[in-house]
C-alpha cells in the first residue's frame, strides 16, 4: 500500500502506511527486486524500535565523591581537613526497551571512592588516605524524547544500591618538633568490615 501511495506522490500517506507495516513486521528489510527505490529510501528514513529489545553498554571513567561530614569530634586545639580524591568506576549495563520512549536499565558497576584526612595535633603532622571499593547494582528508568532521531535526548532516574567489598588505608605521621625527626607510616592497611 505504501508503494501505491508513492506512485501517486502521496508521501505523507506512504510514510504512514510504511510505519504501520513496520509495526506489524519490525524486522522487514527492503528487497532490491521487489521494492522500488523510493520505498527502500523511505524505509531507511524510519527508525524501527521493537516493542521489546535488549541492549548492552559498557562504561568507564573517573569518579569523584562529595564528602559530607555532619559531625567531627576532636579532643585538641586543631581541626581535621577532609578532602575527596579522584577514584574510578567501570561497569556493564543492560537496557530493555518497553516502548520507543521508555527504557529500563540495570547492570553491574564497580566504584572506587578515595578520600584524605589531614590534621596537626601538637608536634605532629598526620595524613590518612583511604580507598574504598564498592559494587553497585543500578536500577533506572529512562525516557527518550526523540527516539526516532540518530542523536537522542533522554532523562534517567533510579537507584544505585552499593555494597563495600574492600577498603585499605595509608597512615603517615611526622614530627614537627625540631629536636625529633620521627616519622611513622603504615601502608595499605586492610580494613575488614564484620557484621553479626
Amino acid at each position: 500500500q505504501s508503494q501505491s501511495y508513492l506512485a501517486k506522490l502521496e508521501i505523507v500517506n506512504a510514510r504512514k502506511a510504511a510505519v504501520e507495516m513496520l509495526n506489524v513486521n519490525p524486522s522487514y528489510r527492503s528487497n532490491l527486486f521487489r521494492d522500488s527505490a523510493g520505498f527502500t529510501k523511505l524505509l531507511s528514513e524510519i527508525t524501527v524500535i521493537p516493542k521489546y529489545s535488549l541492549g548492552v553498554a559498557l562504561a568507564a571513567g573517573p569518579n569523584n565523591s562529595i564528602l559530607d561530614i555532619p559531625l567531627s569530634i576532636v579532643f585538641g586545639e586543631y581541626f581535621k581537613e577532609y578532602k575527596a580524591l579522584n577514584g574510578f568506576h567501570a561497569g556493564v549495563q543492560f537496557g530493555i526497551h518497553l516502548s520507543p520512549n521508555w527504557i529500563v536499565n540495570s547492570g553491574l558497576q564497580v566504584y572506587t571512592k578515595n578520600y584524605e584526612i589531614a590534621y596537626s595535633p601538637i608536634g605532629w603532622d598526620v595524613n590518612i588516605k583511604s580507598r574504598l571499593s564498592y559494587v553497585g547494582l543500578p536500577i533506572c528508568a529512562q525516557y527518550v524524547f526523540n527516539p526516532e532521531q540518530k542523536i537522542r535526548y533522554f532523562v534517567e532516574a533510579g537507584l544505585v544500591p552499593q555494597y563495600m567489598i574492600y577498603a585499605n588505608t595509608d597512615f603517615n605521621s611526622s614530627s614537627t618538633v625540631t629536636v625529633s625527626e620521627t616519622e611513622k607510616s603504615l601502608t595499605k592497611a586492610n580494613v575488614i568490615v564484620a557484621s553479626n
